[in-house]
């Protein structure tokens, strides 16, 4: 009888261990991200400034994502060149990559604001989920650098009378 009750307990001793050390079956769930906010986006690019003083913006404290910091964080260039300047006669869109916090996902509704405006649907910004939504890649739309050239210059009511003493 003591044996029997010893083996029981000591049944019921391993069988709690055991029942301690089993991973969840179940992961939790995840939760989606409905909004991302973008703010202090540097999305413009300006002829003759380096590429990478141009890949600056801010994300809400406490939000939800952060910045992935890969190769995404960057410019796309059309026509294709590799310079570490804008150059004249080239599109440039830009990318930002974001990723999700633990417990998060990002998905084809997500709804994405940078400085202020909102853009939704493939119309104004394409938009990659990898990883199942860890990670969001946005592709703002582009601009085409070019420098202005001036044709004609309108002057009216200008005094042009010449000053005694000025040397022309």
């Amino acid at each position: 009888m003591k044996k029997t009750l010893t083996m029981r307990l000591l049944a019921i001793v391993l069988c709690v261990a055991m029942l301690a050390t089993v991973t969840p079956i179940f992961a939790a769930a995840e939760t989606t991200i409905t909004e991302v906010t973008i703010t202090n986006a540097d999305i413009t690019p300006v002829l003759g400034e380096k590429k990478n003083d141009h890949l600056a913006y801010t994300l809400p404290e406490g939000a939800p994502y952060y910045k992935y910091n890969s190769g995404a964080n960057n410019w796309l260039a059309s026509p294709s060149e590799s310079g570490d300047t804008f150059v004249e006669g080239v599109t440039y869109s830009r990318f930002i990559s974001l990723e999700a916090a633990d417990g998060y996902l990002f998905d084809e509704n997500t709804v994405i604001t940078v400085n202020g405006t909102l853009f939704e649907g493939a119309f104004n910004v394409y938009r990659w989920l990898d990883d199942g939504g860890k990670y969001l890649t946005i592709l703002m739309p582009g601009v085409t650098l070019s420098k202005e050239q001036i044709t004609s210059i309108d002057i009216t009511d200008a005094d042009i009378t010449p000053i005694i003493g000025d040397e022309a």
